[in-house]
């Protein structure tokens, strides 16, 4: 019985990794039929569509999962009547197919070891519409599929979605010729017959244990050059020892030199042995790391595009969901990045896109009247820049980003003072949208507003070694973000600071020299220098470490230009000894918010050098010298808020008493809009939490109420509805809510999260 469990779950483990490649491949192929190529290249993508769904099929059935096969098989009968021409393209069609193939994905990513996932009366009614279309029968009113993209290993995360038949149908569009001709998304994955599976487990230990040899090679070369030192001492001793030789001495110091000069001889026999065995494993043992090294990075790399499998069907979902219409352009998906950063690079890229598509991408109407195409374009692109180093692109063609708001949100939210503001350039501005807490959005909803999301960006970008900046005007936005291509192991210079070591990445540093003392000055309160004709701001690396410098010696300074984000700044060090290739060690869960630095290296000694974060350091150079966007110190709450429920529902109202006073909040509830205006009219609250739909008043006439009065129209306002159509949120924010939360995908950590930021 153990055996048939374990051969099982092998069994298993190797569908679903085909039963994945399939499905990318069937997302990949209806993005690019949704685009309603020319009809030649149309039935190409047809009947690849149509092999895929036959071979899952097939290895469904194999592993005995019914409920795979018959949607596969449904599939089957959708592109086959396809391929003759008899099948209705409507938007109604596309959107029950990207249901089925989230739904086989969702199926195979939770899958367990009795093979099943997705509940089978779902699965069903799926087949159920599928064959419904593949028949050109009347509508099944009682179809709808609720499915939860969460469940889906390469989805983000969102609320529960539904989907339902009878929508209209859509237009048909044509690409142009270059497009037509343009390879398939997804298509490196349907030859696999020269591919080997191999856990990414023992491919990420045996990584690891080549780089962990990266000390022993460095400590091989020191001792090779330690054996040349003791060579040219035993040299030298043999030299002094000769002349003493020829010298006039008694003949018991002549005896005695005699000695010494033949253990010299052996001496330096010895050590002559030993620095060219030395020399040469060192030599030997350099070669066998390095390309250990190299080959095992190899087989963690993969192409960019397995990144990007989700992105078409998640630009198109909360497109439609925002009613706006967009087109996803991905280029140079093919470069190959570590895994590790693939892995940690999909979230920020979510968060990018969803602010293209919320923030940048207008609606239809407001295109067409500033003489845009209807559709906008969101383009993510990756290239390679130099050395390791990869930089990626996302960028619309939307409204751009208003510095001007950015700045007064930075000031509402105490982010950056309102004397900061003042003197705050167009670019600085625009940086000050990675500051947690700061969002432009009218009202927080389930897809934006927090003013989070592009501080996680920058958190993840930074720690990856990387950078991120933003450029925005009038005809659109671009984020770029600039990443090594693989991890664990780098280029560092060692340079000496405060009588400590530290180890700068190569990646950030523009130019290593030394300047004169008499270049160094100051403007604007801040110590600067000329290089070659051109102002830096200056400041000494051991200053801004909080650490004590060494003694002022010598007429030369030496410095490191360090970029990051767009921004300059030159370090002044003690002592610059050189580049090492250096392996990454963690700092562990209880040093991770260590403010500059990223990590620590091993040296070939032995001894631990901690790893310069540079954005970091720009950001503390910055602030130790005094720049505008200095950061506000954070208030400390001094009483405890008070919040009115207003929920119809006893239940409802109950729960979130109890989840806002567990918080620590002061909570007083009502029953309905009317009963809540009578108290905001005779008591004081900090905010106010309300259902929409409520007797005698409802949500949204309650929030108007609130705005149209002078004395009360600060309170801030969040609505907790049932109500999650497009025009539901948008009555929300004219009536002047603050928020609208969804109680189908309700959180409560999410609603404490918002009232803690509302009442800051």
């Amino acid at each position: 019985m153990d055996r048939d469990k374990e051969f099982r779950k092998r069994l298993l483990a190797t569908f679903k990794a085909e039963a994945l490649e399939h499905v990318v491949t069937m997302s990949a192929c209806l993005g690019e039929l949704e685009r309603m190529p020319p009809i030649e290249v149309q039935m190409e993508i047809v009947e690849t569509i149509f092999r895929e769904a036959h071979s899952l099929k097939g290895a469904a059935r194999a592993v005995n999962i019914p409920e795979v096969e018959s949607v596969c098989q449904a599939l089957e009968g959708i592109f086959a009547q396809w391929k003759v021409r008899r099948i209705n393209q409507s938007r109604e069609l596309f959107d029950t197919l990207y249901l089925a193939i989230d739904t086989v994905r969702a199926a195979v990513s939770s899958m367990e070891i009795d093979g099943h996932g997705v509940p089978p009366e779902q699965l069903s009614s799926l087949v159920t519409e599928l064959e419904r279309l593949s028949s050109g029968g009347p509508p099944v009113a009682s179809f709808e599929v609720k499915y939860d993209p969460r469940a889906a290993d390469d989805y983000p995360p969102g609320p529960v979605e539904t989907m339902s038949a009878g929508l209209p149908p859509d237009a048909l569009k044509t690409r142009t010729e270059a497009e037509a001709q343009a390879p398939l998304r997804g298509a490196q994955f349907k030859d696999l017959t020269e591919t080997v599976r191999i856990p990414a487990e023992r491919l990420a230990s045996l990584l690891s244990e080549a780089e962990e040899m990266l000390p022993f090679k460095s400590g091989a070369s020191i001792q090779a050059m330690r054996a040349s030192e003791l060579l040219a001492m035993a040299e030298g001793l043999r030299s002094e020892l000769a002349r003493a030789a020829r010298s006039v001495a008694p003949a018991a110091l002549q005896e005695l030199l005699v000695r010494v000069d033949k253990r010299a001889h052996s001496l330096e026999a010895a050590a002559r042995d030993l620095s060219k065995s030395a020399r040469q494993h060192s030599r030997g043992l350099g070669r066998m790391i390095g390309s250990l090294l190299e080959d095992t990075k190899k087989t963690m790399l993969l192409p960019f595009s397995r990144v990007l499998e989700v992105f078409p069907m998640l630009v198109r979902d909360i497109s439609r969901k925002k009613g706006k219409e967009a087109e996803l352009v991905l280029k140079g998906e093919s470069l190959e990045i570590d895994r590790r950063i693939l892995e940690e690079i999909k979230d920020p890229l979510i968060h990018l896109v969803r602010n293209c598509v919320d923030h940048g991408i207008e609606r239809p109407s407001e295109r067409e009247a500033a003489g845009k195409p209807r559709k906008g374009l969101i383009t993510i692109s990756v290239a390679h820049a130099d050395g390791n180093t990869a930089e990626i692109r996302v960028a619309d063609d939307g409204c751009g980003i208003d510095a001007e708001r950015v700045t007064a949100a930075a000031v509402k939210n105490n982010i950056i003072s309102a004397e900061g503001a003042e003197g705050i350039g167009p670019q600085d501005a625009l940086s000050l949208i990675f500051f947690s807490g700061l969002s432009t959005s009218p009202i927080i909803t389930d897809i934006s507003g927090r003013g989070l999301g592009l501080a996680i960006v920058r958190e993840k970008v930074e720690g990856l070694g990387g950078s991120i900046t933003v450029e925005s005007s009038k005809a659109g936005t671009v984020f770029s973000m600039l990443l090594p291509l693989t991890v664990a192991t780098f280029r560092g210079i060692l340079v000496g600071a405060g009588n400590q070591s530290f180890i700068v990445p190569v990646a950030g540093v523009e130019r290593t020299l030394r300047v004169k003392k008499a270049q160094l000055g100051r403007a604007e309160n801040r110590e600067t220098v000329t290089i070659g004709g051109e102002p830096f701001s200056f400041a000494w690396l051991a200053s801004v470490l909080g650490l004590a410098g060494k003694a002022d010696s010598g007429e030369y300074i030496p410095v490191l230009i360090l970029s990051a984000g767009g921004r300059k700044i030159v370090f002044g060090v003690d002592e610059i000894f050189g580049e090492e290739d250096v392996l990454v060690k963690g700092l562990g869960p209880q040093l991770k918010k260590v403010r500059n630095i990223s990590g620590a290296a091993v040296l070939g000694t032995g001894r631990p050098v901690p790893i310069i974060n540079i954005p970091d350091l720009l950001r503390s150079a910055v602030k130790t010298g005094g720049g505008p966007a200095r950061v506000a110190e954070p208030r400390i709450e001094v009483k405890k808020r008070s919040v009115l429920v207003a929920e119809d529902s006893i239940t409802s109202r109950m729960l979130l008493k109890n989840i806002l006073e567990t918080a620590g909040y002061a909570v007083m509830t009502a029953v309905d809009g009317v009963d809540a205006w009578t108290l905001i009219k005779t008591e004081k609250f900090d905010i106010i939490v309300s259902d929409v739909e409520m007797p005698r008043m409802d949500g949204f006439e309650l929030t108007a109420r609130l705005r149209a009065d002078k004395e009360l129209e600060e309170i801030p306002v969040v609505l907790v509805t049932a109500l999650e159509t497009r025009e539901d949120r948008e009555r929300g924010i004219e009536s002047g809510a603050n928020a609208y939360m969804i109680k189908s995908s309700f959180n409560q950590n999410n609603l404490l999260e918002i009232i803690k930021r509302l009442t800051a």
